[in-house]
């Protein structure tokens, strides 16, 4: 049986943008989303221990804030 029209056209215009490729590149975009939040949290954790002498508090501190601010996007896409 031929797959529906739509999806075949997909396919043989752009061979990049097939569904699968989509799905893909949205977890890829979340989990560079959470890599950046991890190092912000430790540059900003390292420059508060650095200057108010919290070590290891500000940096376990920021890191919780920032890694929880960066699973905010992965909640709202997997509430789609």
């Amino acid at each position: 049986m031929n797959p529906p029209l739509s999806i075949t056209a997909a396919v043989m215009t752009d061979p990049h943008k097939t569904p699968s490729s989509r799905v893909d590149m949205a977890g890829l975009a979340v989990g560079w989303m959470l890599l950046g939040a991890l190092v912000v949290g430790l540059v900003v954790g390292g420059l508060i221990d650095h200057f108010l002498a919290t070590k290891p508090w500000g940096m376990l501190g920021s890191v919780l804030l920032f890694l929880t601010a960066g699973m905010a996007p992965l909640f709202r896409r997997l509430r789609k």
